[in-house]
């Protein structure tokens, strides 16, 4: 299966050499995303948080874990939702509608460290650029918990 394309047959394209002259072998190289340099904040705003306010659900945008009145921001609210991530030491993130997204990386150049909900479930060979173990690490040191129900323990 190819993205948009649909089931393609190994030689496809048709009469393409792979790798080492082979028909139908080939190298494929894993891609990630990236944050713009604006993003990255040298100086980190102080921290308020243990979690940011901010927590992704289900399939929609801009929605909190605390939406019993708690954080929304709008279409021209990018500068809260990045401030908000700052102040915090910790974000909730998880997988969407694919592993790989901007928001992680927004996180990280926040200055805050991404706490991601199902990473065990992470498959090796995707967000290859992304520090999985240091994450991973941050999220078992003493101290640090989060409920998927209630938020920050």
């Amino acid at each position: 299966w190819i993205m948009g394309l649909g089931v393609k047959p190994l030689d496809w394209p048709p009469g393409a050499v792979g790798v080492e002259g082979r028909r139908g072998v080939f190298r494929v190289h894993p891609i990630s995303y990236a944050v713009y340099g604006d993003y990255h904040r040298l100086n980190p705003l102080p921290k308020v948080y243990d979690f940011s306010p901010y927590a992704p659900a289900g399939m929609s945008k801009f929605t909190s874990y605390e939406s019993k009145g708690g954080v929304r921001y709008g279409p021209l609210e990018e500068y809260r939702y990045q401030d908000d991530y700052s102040r915090s030491y910790f974000a909730v993130t998880r997988k969407k509608g694919g592993w790989d997204c901007m928001r992680h990386y927004e996180i990280l150049a926040a200055g805050s460290i991404p706490y991601f909900l199902n990473i065990s479930s992470l498959p090796n060979n995707t967000m290859t650029s992304f520090p999985r173990h240091l994450v991973q690490h941050a999220m078992s040191l003493p101290g640090v918990y989060y409920d998927e129900v209630g938020g920050a323990g």
